[in-house]
């Protein structure tokens, strides 16, 4: 799958660096992607699919902060990235998921 996850309107050269240090992802729906005190493990390019970003409360209760669509960057994951934090909520695939993670 992995290339699609890709902008298209990159120039061969970024196309073919960005594929050589990209790993492949996929999960089904449901799964968990992170939790909250997980460390980043890379950006993720999703390619198919969609993922459900909310915090979630000692009660259980959560509250929705953004869905992951393809071709959308995860703001999360890239706050965790240059900040260096854990993540601070959980990701959840709503649809089957696959894509790109860029360590």
């Amino acid at each position: 799958m992995a290339p699609t996850a890709l902008p298209p309107e990159l120039d061969p050269p970024t196309r073919a660096r960005l594929l050589a240090a990209a790993r492949p992802f996929a999960a089904p729906e449901g799964a968990v992607l992170f939790r909250p005190g997980e460390p980043c493990r890379g950006f993720v390019l999703l390619g198919a699919g969609r993922v459900r970003v909310e915090l979630l409360a000692e009660d259980g209760h959560a509250l929705l902060l953004y869905r992951l669509l393809p071709g959308e960057p995860c703001l999360l994951s890239t706050a965790c990235l240059f900040s260096g934090e854990a993540h601070a909520a959980e990701a959840r695939a709503e649809a089957a998921v696959d894509g790109l993670l860029l360590p």
